[in-house]
C-alpha cells in the first residue's frame, strides 16, 4: 500500500493562517455549548482530566504493542494497533483541551462518540485568524482516510487480505509519526506546564 505519512498525520506543533474549508475551526459549534470552569465544576474537572490522562497511557501502551507486532512481522495488526494508538491519543488532547477551555462541552462529547473525529483531532494545527488568542482548526477529512486504513489492516473481503496489503514499511510510518506526537506532546505539555493546545502552540 502507498502511503504518503505526511498527507495522513501532519507532524505536530503545526500552524496555519486563515483555515480555508478544509478545516474545522473549534469553538464554532451551533450553539456553541459551555466551556469546563475547572474551579466552579472541580467534579466535572477531575473526570476530564482523568480521562486526558488514561487515553495517553493507553495509547502509549498500545504503540509499544503495535511495536512488538512489527518486530514479530505481523504488520497489518501493527498497522490497526497504531491507528488506534493513534486514536487514543487525539481522545487525550480532546479531553485536554476541554479541560483547558479550548473546546466546548458539545464538542468534547461528540468527539468521544464519533470516531474520525478522534482520529482527525491529533491533525490539528494552531490558527491564526486575528479574531482570537488561540484557535485550533482540523482537517476531519484525514480521519477517514486513516479509518480506511485501520479497516484495511483488521478486515478480509474478496478484495482484500491484510496479510498482503499493508507492508512492513506502512506500519512502521505510521510507528513512527504516533511516536513523534507522543514525545512532542509530552515534551510541550512538561515544558509548558500545560496540557493540549495550549502547551502546544502558546
Amino acid at each position: 500500500m502507498d502511503l504518503d505519512i505526511d498527507s495522513l498525520i501532519i507532524r505536530p506543533g503545526m500552524f496555519v493562517v486563515s483555515p480555508d474549508k478544509r478545516y474545522r475551526v473549534t469553538g464554532q459549534e451551533e450553539p456553541e455549548g459551555k466551556k469546563l470552569d475547572i474551579f466552579k465544576d472541580k467534579e466535572l474537572a477531575h473526570s476530564v482530566y482523568q480521562a486526558y490522562a488514561m487515553c495517553h497511557n493507553n495509547a502509549v501502551d498500545l504503540i509499544s504493542d503495535a511495536e512488538i507486532l512489527l518486530a514479530a512481522g505481523k504488520y497489518a495488526r501493527s498497522c490497526a494497533l497504531a491507528i488506534m494508538a493513534w486514536e487514543e491519543l487525539g481522545k487525550s488532547q480532546i479531553a485536554a483541551d476541554y479541560y483547558s477551555g479550548i473546546l466546548t462541552d458539545r464538542e468534547y462529547k461528540a468527539a468521544f462518540k464519533e470516531h474520525r473525529v478522534k482520529t482527525s483531532y491529533l491533525n490539528r494545527a494552531g490558527a491564526i485568524d486575528g479574531k482570537s488568542m488561540l484557535t485550533v482548526a482540523y482537517n476531519s477529512t484525514l480521519g477517514h482516510k486513516l479509518e480506511e486504513i485501520r479497516q484495511t489492516a483488521l478486515y478480509a473481503s474478496a478484495k482484500n487480505m491484510p496479510k498482503e496489503a499493508i507492508t512492513h514499511e506502512n506500519a512502521k510510518e505510521i510507528i513512527d509519526r504516533v511516536n513523534e506526537h507522543i514525545h512532542y506532546i509530552r515534551f510541550a505539555e512538561e515544558f509548558n506546564g500545560r496540557i493540549g493546545s495550549k502547551a502546544l502552540f502558546k
